[in-house]
């Protein structure tokens, strides 16, 4: 996607690890959709939460529980 097509998006995020689900809320000064979590990263940083705490039984099998 190029840089004029993606600033123009609704909301954008990254999803990883270490981030979990953070928004993006500005490239190159310019803002992407209000500057925070929009309505899918919202529900997906929660649903995202939900699984690493074992509360969603399907991904229970991947979940190492350190103590």
């Amino acid at each position: 996607v190029s840089l004029k097509k993606f600033v123009k998006f609704d909301e954008a995020f990254f999803c990883g690890t270490e981030v979990e689900v953070h928004p993006i809320g500005r490239v190159n000064g310019v803002r992407i959709g209000n500057g925070r979590d929009g309505e899918v990263a919202s529900r997906i940083k929660d649903y995202y939460s939900q699984i690493v705490h074992g509360e969603v039984g399907k991904y229970r099998k991947w979940l190492t529980v350190v103590k």
